[in-house]
């Protein structure tokens, strides 16, 4: 099928039907070539022959005048491939494409060297890349979304930006399929009356109260820390925004 779509000739623009039409025909202005590049080992897997073009292709790229290549001699058949090569692309007495592998997984059932990038073995079809292992239960988040994480841990320490000390909270969250870190962070001797809220409302949920950075790390053994955060990521930023914090029944917001 996925052959059968590069290969596929149609134009609604055309003067003759498709019967009729191929790509040496003067009125013919649609593709004209398809690149084919088995990465799965379909070749071998269905019994192709092997497409010469592309052979050629790679031996003449071994060619090209680049220093960021070099060749390198297959101990089997002695033919110069690149030194990114994962099998020879020489071909053996017989006219078939030389079977040494530079770079290969085994098969668990029969041993058989495959591509790194195969899912099944070409020889006896046994599954080597399960589809499951990568899927987690963890429902992907749109951007900017708020979701719930639990909180395993809570730190506090002396961070500085310009002149200005500043409380920074260290959270490891949970949420239910990785940990990772949040942080928050609090100017309490900043009289501004959205940085005087926010740090009433964290010193409400945590039980400590203070007027200064020294003031909280001094209370910092004897906090409690939230049960849970309520925390979203908008697109493009490596940072989570803590949007409410909760401890058993009492949630707190921003």
């Amino acid at each position: 099928q996925i052959l059968g779509r590069g290969c596929r000739l149609h134009d609604p623009q055309w003067p003759l039907p498709p019967s009729e039409m191929n790509w040496q025909h003067p009125d013919y202005h649609g593709k004209r070539d398809c690149l084919v590049l088995d990465y799965g080992e379909n070749i071998e897997r269905f019994a192709l022959d092997d497409n010469l073009t592309i052979t050629g292709l790679v031996e003449a790229k071994l060619k090209e005048e680049d220093g960021e290549y070099f060749a390198i001699a297959c101990p089997e058949c002695g033919t110069e491939n690149r030194h990114t090569a994962h099998r020879c692309i020489g071909k053996t007495f017989e006219g078939t494409r030389c079977q040494y592998r530079f770079v290969w997984k085994s098969c668990d059932a029969c041993e058989t060297q495959n591509s790194p990038s195969a899912r099944y073995c070409w020889k006896c079809e046994h599954e080597l890349i399960d589809p499951n292992a990568k899927l987690t239960s963890q429902a992907s988040v749109a951007p900017g979304t708020p979701f719930f994480v639990n909180v395993e841990s809570m730190s506090l320490r002396r961070h500085i930006k310009g002149d200005e000390p500043m409380l920074r909270v260290d959270y490891l969250v949970n949420d239910g399929n990785r940990s990772f870190a949040v942080s928050e962070f609090f100017k309490p001797e900043n009289q501004n009356p959205f940085h005087r809220k926010r740090l009433r409302y964290f010193s409400e949920l945590v039980g400590a109260h203070g007027v200064s950075v020294d003031d909280f790390l001094a209370q910092s053994d004897s906090m409690s820390a939230p049960d849970r955060l309520l925390i979203k990521r908008e697109k493009g930023s490596k940072y989570y925004q803590i949007e409410s914090r909760r401890r058993d029944s009492i949630s707190v917001d921003n």
